[in-house]
């Protein structure tokens, strides 16, 4: 859903989901694959960040609408999205996974 490669607000989203995700395969005993997409996470919060858009200018297919924007509560960045996300699970061992996946 990208126009010409630039960030957009579903690549906000799409981290915070990824979150969700390596949360349920950990909770199921996937910790490589949890491992891997908590990166993917990362990868992706940190793009959105780099160069952040709120508005649907950015999104492939979607019209430009006047005044609109997107606004929510995941947190001021995205990876503050991804870090609350992890913390919403309240697993330590997820967490400690976050952790290290973080400082790679």
């Amino acid at each position: 859903m990208r126009e010409g490669g630039k960030p957009n607000y579903f690549d906000r989203v799409s981290a915070v989901l990824l979150v969700a995700l390596a949360g349920s395969q950990h909770l199921s005993g996937q910790g490589e694959a949890a491992r891997d997409t908590l990166k993917k996470a990362k990868e992706l919060a940190a793009f959105f960040d780099a160069s952040p858009s709120y508005d649907e200018s950015d999104i492939r297919f979607v019209g430009r609408i006047e005044g609109a924007s997107a606004y929510d509560d995941l947190g001021a960045t995205a990876m503050d999205g991804v870090r609350n996300a992890v913390s919403q699970f309240e697993n330590e061992e997820f967490t400690a996974l976050w952790s290290a996946v973080s400082e790679d």
